[in-house]
C-alpha cells in the first residue's frame, strides 16, 4: 500500500477516510493522492445550443478556496505526514475518480461512505458502490476511522472456488498487516447445506492458517453475510466483486454493494478479474 487514493468532498465521512488513509500511509511508508472534484453546471449558448462552462475563472477560484481549506485541515490532522498531495479536477464525479484510478494506479482507494446526500446534492455512498464496482484497484470503504491496532479479526465471504489466486494474495497480505484472526464464511442455501467441507478444501489448498471456517444459511447471500457480520462483529469485511455492467447489473445486482452502506465497520473491496 505505498500508493493511496482518497477521493475527497470535505464530508464528515470523507475526513473519516482521509484519516484511515494516513494511518495506512504511515504503517507503510506510503504517499496520499488526496483528489477534490469540482461538478460545474453548464450553461448553454443560445444560438449555437451547445452547452459550455459558465465561467473559466470560477473553477479556478473554487479549486483554490479547496486547496486553502484543505491546507488548514491537513495541518490539524496530519502534522508529521509529508507525502500528501492534493488535487482538483473538473467533471463527473464518478468519471474523475475512474480517471485518477487508471492514470495514479494507487495499490488502494480509500473512500468515504454513508446513506445520506452531502451539501452538493449527490449521494457519496452511492458513489463509493459505483467506484467498488469498476475500480481496477482495491478498494476500502471507511464510515468511520478506527486504529490499525484494533483491527484483530477479518470477516472474509467466499464462495470456496479454487481460482481466487489473486484475491487471496490480498486477504493474506491484510492479515499480515493487521496480524488478525481471519474468519471464512460460506452463505449456502437452506436446502443444501455444505459449506464447511468445502471452506476445509479451500483453506487447505490456499494454505490459510489462523482462521476460522463458518457456515450461514440464507436464501439471499448479502443477508447472509450481514447476518454474520452482526453475530461476530468484524474489525474488517473483505470482499470481491465481479463488477457486473449493464444489464448484467440491473438484473444480478452486486451483493457487494448491497452489502457496503449496510455495515459500520471497514469494508475491504477487490474487484475479481
Amino acid at each position: 500500500m505505498k500508493r493511496i487514493l482518497v477521493p475527497f468532498d470535505f464530508s464528515k465521512t470523507a475526513q473519516e477516510a482521509f484519516k484511515f488513509a494516513l494511518q495506512l500511509a504511515k504503517a507503510n511508508q506510503g504517499k496520499i493522492l488526496v483528489l477534490y472534484v469540482i461538478d460545474l453546471p453548464f450553461t448553454y449558448d443560445t444560438l449555437m445550443g451547445m452547452p459550455y462552462l459558465d465561467s473559466a475563472s470560477l473553477f479556478r477560484n473554487l479549486s483554490q478556496h479547496a486547496i486553502t481549506k484543505f491546507e488548514r485541515m491537513k495541518m490539524k490532522s496530519a502534522k508529521g505526514h509529508s507525502a500528501i498531495t492534493f488535487e482538483t479536477a473538473q467533471g463527473k464525479v464518478t468519471q474523475m475518480i475512474r480517471q485518477c484510478i487508471d492514470k495514479y494506479k494507487p495499490s488502494v482507494v480509500v473512500m468515504g461512505t454513508h446513506s445520506e446526500p452531502d451539501q452538493r446534492g449527490f449521494l457519496f455512498g452511492s458513489t463509493t458502490e459505483k467506484i467498488i464496482r469498476f475500480s481496477s484497484a482495491p478498494v476500502l470503504a471507511v464510515r468511520k476511522s478506527v486504529p490499525l491496532s484494533s483491527i484483530k479479526n477479518i470477516a472474509f465471504p467466499t464462495d470456496g472456488q479454487l481460482n481466487q489466486a489473486a484475491m487471496i494474495r490480498q486477504v493474506k497480505s491484510l492479515q499480515l498487516l493487521f496480524r488478525a484472526k481471519l474468519h471464512l464464511l460460506f452463505v449456502s442455501i437452506p436446502s443444501s447445506p455444505m459449506g464447511t467441507a468445502r471452506l476445509e478444501r479451500y483453506a487447505q489448498h490456499y494454505k490459510l492458517t489462523n482462521c476460522t471456517l463458518n457456515e450461514r444459511q440464507n436464501e439471499f447471500a448479502a443477508d447472509g453475510i450481514l447476518q454474520f457480520v452482526q453475530e461476530i462483529k468484524p474489525d474488517l469485511l473483505v470482499m470481491s466483486t465481479h463488477g457486473r455492467k449493464g444489464v448484467a447489473h440491473l438484473f444480478y445486482g452486486s451483493v457487494t454493494e448491497q452489502v457496503v452502506n449496510r455495515i459500520s465497520c471497514p469494508m475491504w473491496t477487490y474487484h475479481s478479474k
